[in-house]
């Protein structure tokens, strides 16, 4: 094929509505290359500079790799924007809850959740590599699909409810003593501070492990050592603190030393957190997305043109629909195949 033949390929098949690759190692496949979605370049020749992706290797497994890089790639930002975004509304909560007391979180507190838990968990989430074998289906590509938005109000909800729970729980206990708030000096000492600092401690742990999506597009998170060392430290030190907690860290962190079975409760409260994210994740946000995804279809079949079911008459409103949504994607090759099947 001359160079101006594949150039017309890649651009029809991109008009068909496919996410065309291409390999090359020569000059006359620079067009191509440039034009293609994803451009790889089997030498360091002058292909090397149209393509994005360059290998040394003229074997094409290189193209797999591309591959299973690429979708681990997608799915650990996705996965580092819903910790991000939960973190910020974890935070909220916590601090919403200490306003209604007329007091915050202590300085050294934000500093703590800040450099030693959300910094270290952030940058090592992004150090999971792809999975060996390449899934049939794609990821998700859009941060508004109903998988990330299903994803992401499910865990806020759950952090809110055990945060509010616990908050509401202390304040019931025989033990419970009224909190110091020197707004002035920036000094806040109180019970429901101790709880809901130690509790979103192990919330931000607990987002991060269930957002590690693991197979099939990512390797396995015990496969991430430097991810499960420093939630193992942060998860150890957490508990250290909450159940003996040490003089320097009481004074530094303004927490209040309750009593054994109000330190016990925390934990035993965030173990059942932590079971609670991950079947929600794993289980419940599954089957939500499937009965989201068919109420969207029948909305949509609700919506189709009295002309077209017509004129389609052999067509089931099924089918119709789904044409519908690939035409409106930009998928005319799914259309096609359709025809053709």
């Amino acid at each position: 094929m001359s160079p101006d033949q594949k150039h017309f390929l890649v651009e029809n098949l991109q008009h068909l509505g496919y996410c065309v690759g291409f390999c090359g190692d020569g000059t006359n496949d620079c067009g191509a290359l440039k034009s293609a979605d994803i451009g790889l370049s089997l030498s360091e020749a002058e292909a090397s500079v149209a393509a994005p992706f360059t290998s040394n290797n003229s074997d094409l497994e290189c193209v797999l790799q591309v591959i299973r890089e690429g979708r681990a790639a997608l799915v650990t930002s996705f996965c580092c924007f819903k910790y991000m975004a939960l973190y910020s509304l974890i935070q909220f909560t916590s601090v919403s809850l200490m306003y209604s007391l007329a007091q915050n979180i202590g300085d050294f507190q934000f500093m703590y959740i800040d450099i030693c838990l959300i910094i270290p968990i952030a940058v090592f989430m992004g150090q999971t590599g792809p999975h060996p074998s390449i899934h049939p289906k794609r990821p998700t590509a859009s941060l508004v699909s109903k998988k990330v938005l299903t994803s992401l109000i499910g865990q806020v909800v759950l952090s809110m409810i055990f945060q509010i729970g616990i908050f509401v729980w202390v304040r019931s206990q025989p033990w419970y003593k009224e909190g110091i708030a020197d707004i002035e000096n920036q000094t806040y000492l109180s019970m429901e501070n101790t709880v809901v600092f130690l509790s979103s401690c192990y919330q931000y742990v607990i987002v991060a492990i269930v957002f590690t999506v693991g197979p099939p597009y990512q390797a396995s998170i015990w496969k991430n050592v430097p991810l499960i060392s420093v939630i193992f430290l942060i998860i150890s030190f957490t508990t250290y603190l909450t159940l003996l907690p040490p003089t320097i860290a009481v004074d530094l962190l303004e927490i209040v030393v309750l009593p054994w079975n109000g330190r016990v409760v925390i934990v035993a409260v965030a173990i059942f957190n932590f079971v609670a994210s991950w079947l929600v994740e794993r289980y419940v946000i599954l089957y939500l997305v499937k009965f989201l995804g068919l109420i969207t279809e029948r909305i949509r079949i609700m919506k189709i043109d009295r002309n077209v079911v017509d004129t389609h008459s052999n067509y089931s409103l099924h089918r119709l629909a789904k044409i519908e949504k690939w035409r409106q994607s930009g998928k005319k090759f799914k259309i096609i195949q359709d025809e053709f099947k």
